[in-house]
């Protein structure tokens, strides 16, 4: 069953907001004081390749068959087999980000081995279910967070820092453009769940570009809050496990809120793991169809042998972050052009 306008949003809306929170906390940690402008910046550069998916969306095709009629069979399956090996880099640096983070409150009591294995079969298991099953669960989510968010907010209204807005630049204008790119990427990449969505509905051409405005705002409100709630911040990168160990400390406030603190950031991110494995197996199945319902647990498989193989490599990194954005981007525009363009010749 194709997911429906109503479930996309939110599902698109919580991704990208959870993916962008955690690639500014826990990979750019200085940017976190002015995280809006880059999120801004971001946002200005997946806007118009949205947009340029219009023509696709409340079309007589499905997504899925729009691309094909766009690029060709050959061509739409060149460009899923590209998307599915970025988003599988992606699955295993989230996965390694998330091991570390849970080691990091854990004191040691576990191995790191230990904690991807069972991260992996969990997020495979979500996946399984189904797109629909994640985008109700992203329902749920999302408002979850909103709750917990602004609990936070309402506890922190007392001894707000609203000095740490300031300077409005930040760490300045070079640091702040230096990531655009890795975070148009990250913001671009839930929009492949469209491949699933029912979007011979007309709404989709309102509710692509909303999911993605409320994923930025989501995402730039929760860290506006973490600014506001610390004492101190960083001014020299640290590592993943002191900014675990700061963002749960939150929770030693007035409102106690240290738990749901913990069951939120790891719901939060074994859901946006669940779904990117989802989108492997739907990029799966669009190259190879015979594979079925075997691609969620396929592609779980391999990133599975790929994290325990080889838990650290620089370079798998430097691709995702370079190579999303424009992979993503161009094939999704150029597929809008042409899925026009044929249409047209056709009439």
């Amino acid at each position: 069953m194709r997911i429906a306008r109503r479930e996309f949003v939110p599902l698109y809306a919580l991704l990208a907001a959870i993916y962008l929170f955690e690639r500014i906390f826990m990979l750019e940690p200085l940017l976190v004081s002015s995280a809006w402008i880059p999120l801004l910046g971001a946002l200005a550069l997946v806007l118009p390749v949205l947009l340029m998916l219009r023509p696709m969306l409340g079309a007589r095709d499905a997504m899925d068959a729009a691309f094909e009629r766009a690029f060709g069979s050959i061509g739409a399956r060149a460009w899923y087999a590209c998307a599915l090996v970025l988003v599988l880099m992606e699955i295993k640096l989230i996965t390694l980000v998330f091991a570390a983070s849970v080691m990091s409150y854990t004191a040691d009591m576990v191995h790191d081995r230990s904690v991807v294995i069972v991260t992996l079969i969990v997020a495979g298991l979500g996946a399984y279910m189904g797109e629909l099953a994640l985008a109700n669960c992203a329902r749920i989510t999302l408002r979850l967070l909103i709750l917990v968010m602004g609990a936070l907010a309402l506890g922190t209204l007392r001894s707000a820092r609203l000095e740490h807005f300031f300077p409005l630049l930040g760490p300045g204008p070079e640091v702040l453009t230096a990531g655009l790119v890795p975070l148009a990427g990250v913001l671009l990449t839930p929009a492949l769940m469209l491949l699933r969505g029912n979007t011979q509905d007309p709404g989709f051409r309102r509710g692509l570009p909303l999911g993605a405005v409320l994923g930025v705002l989501t995402a730039a409100a929760s860290l506006a809050i973490y600014t506001l709630s610390q004492p101190t911040l960083p001014v020299t990168p640290v590592t993943i496990s002191f900014r675990t160990a700061i963002l749960l400390n939150n929770g030693n406030s007035i409102i106690q809120l240290q738990l749901p603190l913990i069951v939120l950031w790891n719901a939060s991110q074994l859901m946006l793991l669940a779904s990117l494995i989802s989108i492997c197996g739907i990029l799966l199945r669009l190259i190879a169809p015979r594979i079925g319902r075997l691609g969620s647990p396929i592609a779980t498989a391999v990133v599975m042998a790929w994290c325990l193989a080889m838990p650290k490599e620089e370079l798998t990194a430097q691709i995702v972050e370079w190579g999303a954005y424009p992979v993503l981007a161009l094939g999704m525009a150029l597929a809008g052009i042409m899925y026009r363009v044929r249409c047209r010749r056709t009439q």
